[in-house]
């Protein structure tokens, strides 16, 4: 299996056992993330794809509590056969890599497009959160859009540096300081003064997920290949900076 599919099929695990409330140390559900884990510690990236579930198991557990609130909103029924459970994974290792010009999903389009309307459905019952999702949507592509018309560089570390400056220059970082860049590994390290992070508070988590969509962004702009952006360190957490890693989004 591709280090891409682990991934997927980890997100695609973790979502549904957050959606419908699965206990993941017993049946199929603890035999399939043995599996999935089994298969991402010999492929080396045993966090990334723990982290992906993880994270795709909070976002099931959110939309779970939203449509207890939607009125006609159904999970549907959940399916206990554990033969139907791990097929998905193991079709997976079969199947052809989505790479395409360099460019790596992050999730299925059907699973972005059913998460949206999800998040679009629950916002109808309050008007201000309809309007701060509009913002939200719409102040993410205008910094997309601008990130695409900055003049690419010959060299990624500057490319990179003027897409950072444009977001401290909008608001989103008080600051930066830019440590590990090799052009060649595409491979970066930042620590960031997040303005997203020192306004959200106390947080147990990282929290500066739009953040760290938008280094994405400026990665591939800089190296014209997807990457990956994780972040270990939060000032929501109580650290005095977010820290973020940029590293290759697996094939």
């Amino acid at each position: 299996m591709t280090k891409a599919r682990l991934k997927k099929s980890a997100f695609e695990l973790g979502l549904e056992v957050g959606e419908k409330g699965h206990i993941e140390n017993v049946g199929w559900v603890n035999s399939e993330l043995r599996f999935l884990m089994q298969q991402a510690e010999e492929s080396g990236i045993s966090a990334e794809v723990k982290q992906k579930y993880e994270m795709a198991k909070q976002i099931g557990k959110r939309n779970r509590s939203k449509a207890a609130y939607l009125p006609g909103k159904s999970l549907g029924k959940i399916d206990t056969s554990r033969d139907a459970a791990m097929s998905g994974a193991r079709k997976a290792a079969h199947a052809p890599s989505d790479v395409k010009g360099g460019f790596v999903e992050r999730i299925p389009p059907e699973l972005g497009l059913s998460s949206t309307v999800s998040i679009m459905k629950f916002a109808q019952s309050s008007p201000e959160i309809k309007n701060d999702l509009d913002n939200l949507f719409a102040g993410i592509i205008d910094l997309n859009e601008m990130l695409g018309d900055i003049e690419p560089s010959p060299y990624p570390k500057v490319t990179f540096e003027r897409s950072l400056r444009l977001l401290k220059k909008m608001g989103w970082l008080e600051g930066y300081e830019i440590g590990k860049f090799d052009d060649g590994m595409a491979t970066v390290s930042v620590r960031t003064t997040s303005a997203l992070a020192k306004q959200l508070g106390a947080c147990k988590e990282p929290m500066c997920t739009p953040l760290c969509n938008l280094l994405e962004t400026i990665g591939r702009k800089a190296f014209g290949r997807s990457v990956t952006v994780t972040e270990s360190d939060c000032i929501a957490q109580g650290h005095s900076e977010c820290v973020f890693k940029l590293v290759p989004r697996s094939e």
